[in-house]
């Protein structure tokens, strides 16, 4: 039985490692079905924005996530959102990509309305998988995945809500539905995503099997990048978000 104490490193590991966008930001709300998601713009360019997409049950103002957003803004303008159930969004986090890539789409809609020709997404994990659903719609120029779950992993809060999970949910701001995990995942959409550029990174620790990793990665369509960075968790960067620009630089 999962007890409060096994969520502690997580829960202090995203509640102290949480910072706003360096450079100047404005603050919106982007409305997803019933839900409004409480969103950041960092202006840069007139024409190309990337839309930063956090990892489950962290935020878009976690520290990885602002890294990453703040590397982009050297460059392009930035939208940063909190998925539906987290932080500052209303509703619930449902354990559908599906539902997130929703998100994910109402936040492309406002990037159109502010006038952006270019729109490329950077997606970690969660964030990661809803843009490989998302880009099937057409609505995106370029996708940057960093540890993208092709299949929902086995994690136990996905498949037995206890009230110690949703307590420990609580603590993060993270308000989760009880419903189990459903829908499309990035594998069943893999051989069917349309001809963008896509970066894709795994660490070397992912939440799923080198198996599945393997045969996902050899199905996305190209054009594609495989990278594979040794050393490094799930959904982390570690330091080499220049990479992740310099990318979207050539290919946005």
């Amino acid at each position: 039985m999962q007890k409060l104490k096994d969520f502690v490193p997580a829960i202090i590991e995203i509640r102290l490692n949480r910072a706003k966008p360096s450079q100047p930001h404005t603050y919106f709300y982007a409305q997803s079905g019933n839900s409004r998601l409480f969103s950041t713009l960092v202006w840069k360019h007139p024409q190309k924005v990337v839309i930063v997409a956090h990892a489950a049950f962290t935020g878009s103002f976690y520290r990885q996530t602002i890294n990453l957003a703040d590397e982009l803004s050297k460059s392009f303008s930035v939208i940063l959102f909190d998925f539906q159930g987290h932080s500052r969004s209303e509703g619930k986090f449902r354990a559908s990509f599906e539902s997130a890539a929703k998100d994910l789409d109402a936040i492309i809609e406002r990037a159109r309305l502010f006038g952006f020709e270019k729109i490329g997404v950077a997606g970690f994990s969660m964030g990661a998988a809803a843009g490989f659903l998302e880009s099937r719609t057409g609505g995106i120029s370029a996708l940057a995945s960093v540890g993208c779950p092709p299949i929902w992993p086995e994690i136990p809060v996905f498949f037995k809500r206890s009230l110690t999970a949703r307590a420990a949910m609580r603590l993060l701001n993270v308000r989760i539905d009880s419903k189990p995990p459903s829908g499309l995942t990035p594998l069943d959409v893999a051989k069917s995503l349309p001809p963008i550029p896509k970066l894709l990174i795994f660490g070397e620790y992912e939440v799923v099997p080198d198996e599945v990793i393997n045969r996902f990665a050899s199905a996305v369509t190209e054009p594609k990048q495989l990278l594979k960075m040794k050393g490094v968790w799930h959904a982390d960067l570690k330091g080499q978000e220049s990479l992740v620009r310099n990318w979207f630089e050539d290919c946005l």
